[in-house]
């Protein structure tokens, strides 16, 4: 009976695609419409890590910087009562966040059109 060796490198990449480590780097630009396509209706700071693709760190260096430029909106209330209240956090994407995704997405668009005209 003959058996079929897995390569390693059929292996190494599967592991590169599963990681993402095929992906091209994003720029800002599209780091910043990616958090807020995850802010779109509401979303706490760890949806919007996992959703964008972010580390801790970059997540907490971004919230604040789109905050600041009224591009994500804020909203903090009490869950609960007692012992077992809690301090939630919602981040809303706003008008001008809305807007900045539909530039950012028509930029995409241009530059797709203008890599397929040069190929």
């Amino acid at each position: 009976m003959l058996r079929r060796r897995h390569s390693k490198t059929a292996s190494n990449n599967l592991s590169a695609a599963l990681l993402g480590e095929n992906r091209k780097h994003r720029d800002r630009s599209q780091i910043i419409a990616s958090v807020l396509r995850a802010c779109k209706s509401g979303a706490f700071k760890t949806h919007v890590m996992y959703k964008a693709t972010l580390s801790v760190d970059q997540t907490n260096e971004i919230l604040p910087y789109l905050e600041q430029r009224g591009l994500l909106e804020r909203k903090s209330y009490q869950e609960g009562k007692g012992k077992k209240s809690a301090h939630k956090t919602v981040y809303f994407t706003t008008a001008k966040g809305f807007e900045f995704m539909t530039l950012q997405e028509k930029e995409e668009e241009l530059l797709s059109l203008a890599e397929a005209a040069g190929s």
